[in-house]
């Protein structure tokens, strides 16, 4: 892990010292996203989907390489009886996560019939709060803060001048608390 979070800084440092004088409002792009957050693993057992908002904003290096900063927040219901290998739990205490991070994009230019668009792989690296709202931690829920990473990919294309829509599908990785995000992106070039 410790190798990965070096190898991502590398990146991102290079991209930003090698174009730091360069700085061009047009390949600035501010944007939010409605996404499916799905629990996977244990907490998949535990909670359901959740539907939350993704704001980003994000810095075209050049034609290939773009970096980011982002924040998202869900809020998670439990299964109503948790029954694991036939043994009942009963109802689990709602959740919640939200995360403030910085990402990398990797992307190829690509045309959809008349319309300019690319498709992207995406790397990211942030803090994650995770909130269990039981009743029997101090003050009815206990937040815990662990570092995850996303990977995943997408595509967006123009739908009218500086506007473009997207999908991206991410997979977040946090310490007992993973999930898979499916994400309808709109975002706006200056």
């Amino acid at each position: 892990m410790k190798n990965v979070i070096i190898a991502i800084a590398i990146v991102f440092g290079l991209g930003v010292t090698a174009n730091a004088a360069k700085f061009d409002i047009k390949n600035l792009e501010v944007g939010m996203g409605l996404a499916d957050s799905i629990p996977v693993g244990d907490a998949g057992d535990t909670y359901d989907s959740a539907l939350g908002f993704d704001f980003h904003a994000d810095y075209q290096f050049t034609d290939q390489l773009a970096a980011g900063i982002e924040t998202a927040f869900f809020s998670y219901s439990s299964d109503e009886n948790l029954v694991i290998s036939g043994v009942s739990y009963g109802k689990q205490p709602d959740a919640a996560t939200s995360y403030y991070g910085v990402y990398g994009k990797y992307i190829k230019p690509m045309d959809f019939g008349s319309r300019q668009g690319k498709v992207y792989g995406i790397v990211g690296l942030a803090p994650y709060s995770v909130v269990d709202f039981s009743d029997n931690t101090v003050g009815g829920y206990a937040d815990i803060i662990k570092i995850g990473m996303s990977f995943g990919a997408g595509a967006s294309m123009e739908v009218m001048p500086q506007w473009n829509v997207g999908l991206e599908l991410r997979c977040h990785l946090v310490s007992g608390f993973s999930t898979f995000a499916p994400m309808l992106k709109v975002g706006y070039h200056f």
